[in-house]
């Protein structure tokens, strides 16, 4: 699990669709820290880019969302010890529902879930310290705030907070 801020510029592209390069910081929350013995001695960082697409108003839940933006992600994320918990790598899929749109700036409310693949897992023999994360294949679950400012045209630039939670569901243990 970890908290992260981010930035990134978009670029818009032809018929509604844009790309992104988004960079975050922040911090791993142990939700458990009586049950999980490893230092964090780093800051979380993670990187993603996405391919997204404004909604056009074709179906009747383009709407009833306020038009939504709709795209994939491809994300890669380091919690803080690479040694113990490893890296995790995801490409999943996003809905951005509009909250605040005035000129040039917007306000997005963003929800992403898909598999992780997760570089180190507990073993007992191996990897001891690692109580967090029990197998190489998890949930992956998004949820962010975007404040988007148009700088240039089809330029824009962003910044906002995510929350990202990985977790197998207790399939295996630790979890």
């Amino acid at each position: 699990e970890s908290q992260a801020q981010f930035f990134g510029p978009m670029k818009d592209l032809d018929r509604g669709m844009y790309l992104a390069v988004d960079g975050y910081y922040g911090q791993l929350l142990k939700h458990r820290p009586d049950k999980m013995p490893f230092d964090i001695p780093e800051p979380a960082i993670a990187y993603s880019f996405e391919v997204g697409k404004f909604a056009s108003g074709r179906r009747f839940w383009h709407g009833v969302h306020k038009y939504p933006r709709i795209g994939w992600r491809g994300f890669y994320q380091s919690f803080g010890n690479d040694s113990v918990l490893g890296k995790t790598f995801s490409i999943y899929p996003f809905m951005d529902i509009g909250v605040l749109r005035r000129n040039n700036f917007a306000l997005w409310f963003r929800m992403g879930y898909s598999f992780a693949w997760n570089t180190k897992k507990y073993d007992r023999v191996s990897n001891p310290l690692n109580t967090a994360i029990g197998s190489s294949l998890n949930n992956l679950t998004t949820l962010s705030l975007l404040a988007e400012y148009e700088i240039f045209p089809q330029w824009r630039l962003r910044i906002g907070g995510q929350f990202t939670h990985v977790s197998n569901a207790r399939y295996t243990q630790p979890n």
